[in-house]
């Protein structure tokens, strides 16, 4: 066994060198040591914070709401559509101007329709999101108990002696 050689290069404190022949230990084995966490849990908690992570996305960036094409301006836009029909309704004399308001009543009603729509598209874009997400979770999970399985009926396969069996 070597001794430690110190260097003075950052003044008065001697630090050690690291000897070429001594192997250092790893870090990640250093923290995993301290936290007292397996492989397999360590791998969970990768795959969780991996899924928090992919969640807020799919949770935030299908938002049904966004762009004011929420649930609560449909009733305001189609009683608007309803009220301009009543008015311009009232003003009418004659079946080419009714034809004529009702066809702009029916342009306010197809714009509530398309908000209703997109709304209906982006929640089902998000749930099958969510869905995805279930499956990567559930998936994740099963390769994790298979490697740890595999691990651990290799570990048992070791340490069991060699029968003269052939």
């Amino acid at each position: 066994m070597s001794t430690p050689q110190y260097s003075t290069q950052l003044g008065d404190q001697p630090t050690p060198v690291a000897d070429a022949g001594v192997p250092q230990p790893n870090r990640l084995r250093r923290v995993l040591d301290l936290v007292d966490i397996s492989r397999p849990n360590l791998a969970r908690l990768v795959l969780g914070l991996l899924l928090l992570v992919l969640l807020c996305f799919a949770w935030f960036g299908n938002n049904p709401s966004a762009g004011g094409n929420g649930v609560s301006n449909w009733k305001s836009s189609s009683a608007a559509a309803a009220a301009s029909n009543e008015l311009n309704g009232s003003k009418t004399s004659g079946a080419p101007q009714q034809a004529v308001v009702n066809g702009w009543y029916a342009n306010d009603l197809a714009n509530v329709q398309i908000s209703q729509n997109t709304y209906t598209a982006v929640s089902s874009a998000r749930n099958s999101s969510l869905l995805g997400l279930l499956v990567l979770a559930i998936t994740g999970e099963l390769v994790i108990r298979s490697i740890a399985t595999i691990q651990l009926k290799s570990r048992r396969n070791e340490g069991v002696p060699e029968t003269g069996a052939s």
